[in-house]
């Protein structure tokens, strides 16, 4: 394909130039907006999660987590649930207004059961 041809309206676009049509605008918030959930998976799952008392995830799990949030940026999910280890839930939500909600659960119980006895 044509470099020089936007691949949203088909407008030539000068060399060095990007096309400013509404595809091409939405192509540009929606890479910013992956780049922003990479960083946020970083602080909410990866090293610097320690500071707010949590253990970070691996590697290979970050990069799980990161497709995922991908996926949910470019529309082609609408949400996504991960369980990592150690009952570390991550969720990704697309809202009404585009906005893509990253979250971090921790699922920890206790219980105990007290019976009682008649005389």
């Amino acid at each position: 394909m044509n470099e020089n041809v936007c691949k949203h309206c088909g407008q030539v676009v000068m060399p060095g130039m990007r096309c400013d049509c509404p595809g091409a605008q939405m192509e540009k918030r929606t890479e910013m907006q992956k780049v922003k959930a990479h960083e946020a998976i970083n602080v909410l799952f990866g090293e610097q999660c320690k500071a707010d008392g949590y253990e970070p995830v691996s590697e290979e799990e970050l990069r799980a987590l990161k497709k995922l949030s991908d996926y949910v940026a470019e529309r082609k999910l609408i949400s996504a649930s991960a369980l990592l280890g150690g009952d570390v839930k991550a969720k990704f939500v697309r809202g009404s207004e585009g906005r893509v909600k990253i979250e971090r659960s921790e699922s920890k119980k206790s219980q105990t059961e007290i019976g009682y006895w008649s005389n």
